[in-house]
Order: structure tokens, then sequence, then C-alpha cells
């Protein structure tokens, strides 16, 4: 509360920093594919299906094919993604190196990206 009330009572505007993304914890026996993307786990999933996404991984495979913030993925690897369960289904199926092409819904259009699985931990 105390933070709260010392950010109130400041003079000038708070301001949005962004800070690199901590280091993937959790599970690292992860099998398949590494694409670095965020996915935005609030979105209803009524809302088209896809898997829409909340950022990616500064220099992952998926930030270098382009995909951004608020692309809603498709399709992959020549798959519909419906959902979290098909995109990760995609992801185990894949080998690092492999070239695929994703259909992500940007701003209303859709657009062809190609990318390049990595490796989890090494991209």
């Amino acid at each position: 509360a105390r933070l709260a009330w010392k950010a109130a009572e400041r003079s000038e505007s708070l301001s949005l920093r962004t800070a690199p993304a901590p280091p993937s914890g959790g599970d690292q026996r992860s099998y398949g594919a590494y694409l670095g993307t965020i996915p935005d786990y609030t979105a209803a999933e009524e809302s088209g299906g896809g898997v829409l996404f909340s950022g990616t991984r500064p220099g992952s495979p998926a930030d270098r094919a382009g995909i951004q913030k608020g692309d809603r993925l498709v399709a992959l690897g020549g798959r519909e993604i419906h959902d979290l369960y098909d995109f990760v289904y995609v992801l185990q199926g894949a080998k690092p190196g492999e070239i695929a092409n994703a259909a992500v819904l940007r701003d209303g259009a859709r657009l062809e990206l190609q990318v390049v699985y990595g490796r989890r931990g090494g991209d």
C-alpha cells in the first residue's frame, strides 16, 4: 500500500520500461522444437481460434520470423492451430532446424511467415 501511495504522490508521470525476459523456468526436458513465443493466456478461446501471442522472446526463432505481439497463430507446419494444445502438438513433432510455414492473423489480415524451429535453451 505504501508503494501505491508514493506513486500517487509523485509530481512526474510514471513511465513503462521493458526489461529482458527472464530465463525459461520449469521443466526443461522438452522434446521437439522451440519458437520463443509468449502466449496470451487471458485471451478467450472463443475469439476465432488460434493462439494469441502477447510477445516473443528477443532473438528467438519467432522474433526472427517476424511474429509480433497481438498476432494470432492459425496454422503452423501445414496444420491448423485451433488452440494451445494444437500448437504444442505441432512443436512436439517438429525438429530444431526444420523450416515451416506459419500463418498469423494481424490487424485482420492473414500473413504467411517462414519460421526455422530452434532448440530450447539455445534456439
